[in-house]
């Protein structure tokens, strides 16, 4: 396919350089900016020749005393008839397979609980995980199936 234009006036293949000289423009006027320190030329006052007689106010210590809480306010109770009745509920059924009378036996504990030993946990193997056929199986099989 041939291009319709001529490749001086393309564009596109100078849009990566102007786009990096626009970042290296922007990173320089930032730091420009952060850096530039302006000097003032104003003189600098100093109190070398006052002297230190300064008046002592005495203020008084005020004590404020919180005011009185608010009165309570009475609660008013609006007793409601309820339309709801309940019955009363004379059979319950509680399948527990068991009767009132049954009597539980008593568990008797008669030989000491048994300790189960544990395997320690290993944070490292002692041989690594390898694909079958080595790296260059490895290799063939990403090939194969990354198409």
């Amino acid at each position: 396919m041939e291009y319709k234009k001529s490749q001086k006036s393309d564009l596109k293949r100078w849009s990566v350089t102007l786009f990096n000289l626009g970042l290296a423009i922007s990173l320089g006027t930032t730091l420009v900016a952060f850096e530039w320190k302006a000097y003032d030329q104003a003189i600098i006052k100093t109190f070398n020749g006052m002297e230190d007689d300064w008046d002592v106010l005495n203020i008084p210590i005020t004590i404020l005393t919180p005011p009185p809480p608010p009165p309570p306010v009475p609660i008013e109770v609006v007793i409601k008839q309820d339309d709801i009745t309940i019955e009363k509920l004379t059979e319950i059924t509680i399948d527990l397979n068991t009767s009132e009378k049954a009597v539980i036996p008593e568990v008797i504990i008669t030989t000491a609980p048994i300790i189960e030993t544990v395997d320690k946990i290993e944070n490292f193997v002692d041989e690594q995980a390898m694909f079958k056929g080595g790296m260059d199986a490895w290799n063939a099989y990403l090939n194969i199936n990354l198409k």
